[in-house]
């Protein structure tokens, strides 16, 4: 009996895995969408159409919202699993979880007012929910990915490998002093640091944009041991000039080090609860009035569509109105954090400012 060969193929259980989970992604997502639009296409139809036989119809608007809610589950958890980390995957959900959730508002000011009826009212209750599932599905996501995204800005900065300057430096464990000068970070080399003219001037490399990690003369001084004053005025007047660089490079040198990436990841860490608490406080002040515009916005909603787009058992109540506008607020002002947090994460690891 021959023996199996040790170079023929062999089987990669995660490979495998990795594999099955596209698949079944891809068959949620395109699967999801036919569903959605095609329950969607009929249900608008049902509300829009005349029928002899209500019975009948909302039979068949309940069959559908069935299918409806089906579909946006499952094009939500697939294109989630497909497009998780693209930058417009959020937004787009959201959008499309907005559109469905609102169309018992937007189809009847389409219609003009339309008249109100029993598969009609059912049509559009169906679709708002799934835009319900849609849109709770699509926060989810976008709760975790910020979390997970936040985790990381606060463990790890920027990326390693869009650094070029000190990348695959050891971390000196020792010294880390939290928004500390650049020689309290730790990937200063301390055999550097003790021939650093930037060390003894107390100045930061950043600031002056020439350090141990990108020019070549603050290097070659340490290795001949040459002997820097400890005095911090006659230590400013060694560190090296590079004119052959304008400040603009000089800049663009700094965003590329490792050291620079540290100070940002300190920065981070700072204004991420200055955000955050800065966020709800005010929220805070602002939640009376914002309950009161959202409030009037959706009463007037409801008067100038004489009732048609808001049934009773929806949010014509005084206390529906209430409930709907704390969890739109709410959801709101959700997203709004969100995406403010994602702006101080570009501005500090993108533009690193």
């Amino acid at each position: 009996m021959s023996k199996p060969s040790n170079y023929g193929p062999s089987f990669d259980a995660d490979d495998a895995i990795g594999n099955f989970l596209d698949m079944a992604a891809k068959v949620c997502f395109y699967g999801g969408l036919a569903a959605t639009v095609v329950s969607v296409g009929l249900l608008l139809f049902y509300y829009f159409t005349p029928h002899s036989d209500p019975g009948a119809v909302l039979n068949n608007v309940a069959l559908f919202g069935k299918v409806l809610v089906a579909g946006t589950l499952a094009g939500a958890v697939g294109s989630t699993y497909l497009f998780w980390g693209e930058e417009l995957m959020h937004g787009i959900q959201l959008i499309i979880a907005a559109i469905l959730f609102f169309t018992p508002i937007i189809i009847p000011a389409i219609n003009g007012g339309g008249t109100a009826n029993s598969a009609g009212e059912a049509s559009l209750g169906a679709i708002q929910k799934g835009g319900t599932i849609f849109g709770v599905i699509a926060i989810l996501a976008l709760i975790v990915e910020l979390v997970m995204g936040v985790r990381a800005r606060m463990s790890q900065g920027a990326r390693s490998d869009q650094l070029k300057y000190g990348k695959g430096i050891q971390e000196e464990k020792y010294q880390n002093k939290f928004m500390g000068k650049c020689w309290q970070l730790p990937y200063c080399r301390k055999f550097v640091r003790e021939k650093c003219p930037i060390y003894f001037s107390k100045k930061t490399c950043w600031k002056e944009q020439v350090g141990c990690m990108c020019e070549e003369e603050v290097i070659r001084n340490a290795m001949e041991n040459r002997p820097i004053p400890k005095d911090a005025i006659a230590a400013a007047r060694y560190i090296p000039v590079n004119n052959k660089l304008n400040s603009a490079q000089k800049r663009a040198r700094c965003k590329q080090c490792v050291i620079y990436n540290e100070h940002l990841r300190h920065q981070y860490r700072l204004m991420l609860p200055v955000t955050i608490v800065s966020f709800a406080l005010i929220y805070l002040v602002l939640r009376s009035p914002l309950l009161d515009l959202s409030g009037a916005a959706i009463t007037k909603i409801n008067d100038a569509l004489q009732g048609v787009a808001m049934t009773k058992s929806q949010i014509i109540q005084q206390n529906g109105v209430m409930i709907f506008r704390e969890v739109i607020l709410d959801c709101f002002v959700f997203v709004l954090l969100a995406y403010v947090l994602k702006v101080l994460e570009f501005v500090i690891f993108k533009l690193k400012v």
